[in-house]
């Protein structure tokens, strides 16, 4: 019985624990294989799946402390092999290329590999199959141990007369492989789901009788002594805050020498230490056991007792195949329990959902939880030595301390800039940093987010928030004295670095992405001065235009418009048009402080408030944090400070001469580092040598500000409305130079690729500007989304599926739309029937429901009144408001018409937002309205529009 698990897993302590499972569809059978592993009671170390069912398949369901990978080649909708493993596990997972049949391979530990197979019971002929599983087994033969396990569909009971599985088991005893069980795991006497092992150290196999599948379980106990370092925490331990005392001794509290101490840093030394004592004094721990945490909460006593009995008839109706009246009796109670297990958890669903219906932040955790959305924490313990733990984290640390150095350190000295492309002078206006009061201290305080991680000094937003009264008198000293001493406190300049596993090798450092935690009190301090400076940005228009990233107002919308109307302008203008699209690698880790600090002079922060910004970025230290291990301390020399909330404002400052180069016939876009250079000539030779000269300067600008252009990831594209206009692509090439010289005359530098299309702030642009490529990405994208709402139909109402729509579907189909969603109609139609679809499922309609029907059923627009809607809105903020016009609103044009040369040009924003708006405006008066109401009045009217009147507003599109 599957319930044995646990009493034997308590023998075998020091072995590595897997469970394999025929399950034929995870996601129909998830829910199964949990109440599976809850009757266990073993928390296994690796889950091993088969006949999953991924062709095609929405996304993996998640299980809480497990990583999942999964097979990507697929040539049937019944394939798929699916790994789960614990996330703290030093494991790397690839597929090899097995003819015939799907693989997963796990290496483990360095000395255990795993070999996860499901072979399609279609394929008669295993020749083939054997021939390509020799020589993976060949090629992983120097481990210590091998697990080979799965559905191969080859009967190797020892009653089988199978010559296919004499060939099979010879070729395994070969690489010293053989069977750890030959008992039936199917109906009969068939042992189709092996366990193959080559090992030294003790095993423990057997088969657990279940009735997910038509299948048994596998499962397996290997010996392994390195288990005891990465075994399951079995409790954990949680502080509790006593807020009524703290709020008693905070009172009490001497706080008398913050004001005393001309010194900022003293001061808040003291101040940090005074309420960390007062913290500790009234905290008590909680130990909880982590078994409570991840049992499901409608997984009931009863719930379980049924499986179990389900299970015990399963086993008798296996032993008497021909009493009738038990199989019946067995295939009843199945279904039964099947009816009770989705009945109880869609009851337990439904009351969180409605429980949660006034508070959106529990609403959306119920929708996540029941859609399986939610995110699994990743755990970055594979970084850690079993041997040496501290070491482990010692070295994380130094690597990622070491990014922007490393970086800086290896780009090679270029020619300097050429005198063109000097940019602006410096400001001659000076920031004044103000100082603050408590009024705005508590505004920034209940603004800040009380779920955010806590930093070192190990106090939290909400412990700010319950105590703001009494706090916030100091904190309002402490930064105005950091204001007019012109330093940063040095407690507030440690960061706290968790590396998040970004995918790939998880025992690589560079497959991690630091993300760093900084004190919550620094962030109200940098709060107050990024205020500051961004107000004083603004007002001396000091940021380029073309910037459009971290700025109130911009969006990527911006970007991408502006960037395909620049394209689209000089193309009408029969100009032939090249973008290069740079890719710069680690741009915030390699900024370099010294030249930081001085463009921050040259923009007019001088004085104390210029000592203020060099004490931020100087002296800065991080520690790396991984579980119950924390590193040394270690400086940062380079980048702005990751995580914070005024680093991305200091580095547009610090990228925004980039943006102000004078390049030939060029137009430059930057968002944050993801930059874009728009080159246009006469013809394609004059285009080519512009890009190469606009480009050998923007390479020589990076190069002296020390950042990395990645040329690999580097490419470009030659726009044309058709194929035809396009040159050849051995015609010309753009090289990113890198040598001193000046006349780069037979040079090794690396060639720049030329690709067809190119993703740009999450949109596809092709050559040819039909944006066919994103809009078939979207399509899939929303696809993926009909099992969502096809879980959350039945235990949610209406107007909980509308928001999960508006928030889920129509949020991708209007990212801007207003640049591709002019597209041809063919195209357009894609993304129409996926919307359907998605609003046939989540509104539960007949899959023949007429169109006309559904929209006005589900209250919703569709996707060319979304497309409308978004291009009159973004002309009403473009369009200047002329009080002189209402009065003339029917006789004249409020946006001026825009002639084109070629028809191509008119399916964009430049020529039909014009037409568009203007015909619109004369129906609605939409002109002299205020944004919220405009955008009301629009959606009403579109609400009512028929599929041809649609049209009609678009017929310059026909």
């Amino acid at each position: 019985m599957i319930e044995d698990c646990g009493q034997i897993a308590s023998l075998h302590k020091k072995s590595i624990s897997l469970l394999c499972q025929n399950i034929r569809s995870i996601n129909k059978n998830f829910d199964s294989l949990t109440t599976l592993l809850e009757r266990s009671r073993t928390y296994w170390d690796l889950i091993i799946l088969t006949e999953c069912w991924l062709y095609n398949s929405p996304p993996l369901p998640s299980m809480q402390e497990y990583t999942s990978v999964a097979t990507n080649q697929h040539r049937s909708q019944n394939e798929g092999v699916v790994i789960f493993f614990r996330s703290h596990l030093q494991a790397s997972v690839s597929e090899p290329l097995v003819q015939d049949a799907n693989c997963l391979l796990l290496k483990l530990n360095n000395d255990t590999v795993v070999i996860a197979i499901y072979r399609s019971p279609a394929v008669r002929n295993v020749a083939t199959f054997l021939d390509s599983l020799n020589e993976l087994l060949k090629s992983v033969s120097y481990y210590k141990n091998i697990i080979l396990t799965g559905d191969i569909n080859i009967n190797i009971h020892e009653t089988s007369d199978d010559s296919r599985a004499t060939e099979y088991l010879t070729m395994l005893a070969y690489h010293g492989m053989l069977p750890a069980h030959t008992l039936p795991t199917r109906h009969g006497n068939s042992c189709l789901d092996h366990l193959i092992l080559k090992t030294r150290h003790p095993a423990f196999c057997f088969v657990a009788n279940t009735s997910i599948t038509d299948h048994d379980t596998v499962l397996l106990f290997l010996e392994n002594h390195t288990k005891s370092s990465y075994s399951r925490q079995k409790t954990r331990t949680i502080r509790i805050l006593d807020h009524e005392k703290i709020e008693l001794d905070l009172l009490e509290a001497d706080f008398s020498p913050v004001y005393t101490s001309p010194d900022v840093n003293e001061a808040t030394e003291f101040f940090i230490s005074t309420l960390k004592q007062i913290i500790v004094q009234n905290s008590t721990f909680k130990v909880v056991s982590n078994r409570k945490r991840l049992s499901k909460p409608w997984m009931t006593p009863g719930l379980l007792r049924c499986l179990r009995n389900r299970d015990n008839l399963h086993l008798k109706s296996k032993k008497n195949p021909d009493n009738e009246i038990l199989q019946t009796t067995f295939k009843r109670y199945r279904n039964y329990c099947s009816m009770i297990l989705k009945t109880t958890k869609s009851n337990y669903n439904k009351e969180q959902i409605s429980n949660a219906q006034n508070n959106n932040k529990k609403l959306w955790e119920a929708i996540k939880s029941v859609t399986d959305t939610a995110k699994v924490k990743t755990h970055a313990d594979a970084l850690l030595s079993h041997a040496n733990p501290e070491s482990s984290v010692n070295e994380a640390n130094g690597y990622f301390a070491s990014i922007g150095r490393t970086l800086a350190e290896n780009i090679p000295a270029v020619a300097t800039v050429p005198p063109q492309t000097d940019v602006r002078q410096a400001c001659h206006n000076s920031l004044a940093l103000l100082g603050t009061d408590e009024a705005e201290l508590d505004h920034l305080i209940m603004n800040l987010r009380s779920d955010c991680a806590i930093g070192s000094d190990n106090i939290s937003a909400a412990f700010l928030k319950k105590n703001k009264n009494i706090l916030i008198p100091h904190l309002t000293y402490i930064c105005n004295l950091a204001f007019s001493s012109g330093t940063f406190p040095n407690a507030f300049k440690l960061a706290v670095v968790h590396p998040i596993h970004k995918g790939g090798d998880r025992n690589r450092l560079n497959n991690y992405r630091p993300i760093s935690i900084l004190p919550t009190l620094s962030k109200l301090l940098e709060r107050l001065m990024n205020n500051r400076l961004v107000k004083f940005l603004n007002q001396n228009h000091i940021l380029s235009s073309s910037q459009y990233g971290f700025r109130s107002g911009i969006s990527t919308n911006n970007a991408v418009l502006d960037l395909t109307n620049t394209i689209v302008t000089k193309l009408d203008e029969k100009q032939k048009v090249i973008g290069v699209f740079l890719d710069l690698a680690k741009a915030f880790d390699t900024i370099s402080v010294p030249t930081l600090i001085a463009k921050l002079e040259r923009i007019g922060i001088r004085g104390t408030q210029l000592s203020l910004f060099s004490s931020y970025l100087t002296g800065r230290r991080q520690c790396l944090r991984i579980g119950d291990w924390t590193s040394d301390e270690l400086p940062i020399t380079f980048g702005v400070p990751q995580g914070s909330i005024i680093g991305p404002t200091l580095f547009l400052i610090y990228i925004n001469d980039l943006c102000q180069l004078k390049l030939p016939n060029a137009s430059i876009f930057t968002y944050a580092d993801d930059t874009a250079l728009i080159f246009s000539g006469d013809s394609w030779d004059l285009v080519f040598q512009y890009a190469q000269s606009g480009l050998a300067i923007v390479t020589s600008w990076l190069a002296q500000n020390l950042l990395t252009l990645n040329v690999a990831k580097t490419n470009y594209l030659t726009f044309s409305f058709s194929a035809a206009g396009k040159p050849s692509s051995s015609s010309f090439a753009l090289i990113a130079h890198s040598c001193i010289s000046t006349h780069n005359i037979g040079c090794d530098c690396p060639h720049l690729n030329r690709v067809s299309c190119i993703k740009y702030l999450g949109v596809q642009i092709d050559d040819c500007l039909t944006f066919g490529t994103h809009i078939d990405t979207l399509t899939t994208r929303l696809r993926r989304l009909i099992y969502v709402l096809k879980n959350l139909r039945d235990v949610a109402d209406s107007k909980v599926i509308k928001r999960v729509y508006l928030a889920l579907c129509q949020s991708l189909i209007q990212y801007c739309i207003v640049s591709w969603g002019g597209s041809g109609r063919s195209h357009m139609l894609k993304v129409e029937r996926a919307q359907r679809a998605l609003l046939k499922v989540g509104w539960k309609l007949p899959y023949r429901f007429p169109t006309t029907d559904l929209y006005k059923t589900c209250k919703v627009l569709t996707v060319r009144k979304i497309y409308i809607l978004n291009l009159l809105m973004t002309t009403h903020g473009h369009t200047p408001y002329d009080p002189s016009l209402i009065s003339q609103r029917r006789k004249h044009s409020v946006c001026p018409y825009i002639r084109t040369n070629f028809a191509s040009a008119q399916r964009f924003f430049r020529f039909l937002s014009s037409h568009v708006y203007n015909n619109t405006n004369k129906l609605l008066n939409i002109y002299p309205l205020y944004k919220s109401k405009c955008k009301a009045k629009i959606i009403n009217w579109l609400l009512d529009l028929d599929y041809f009147e649609t049209e009609n507003i678009l017929a310059v599109l026909k």
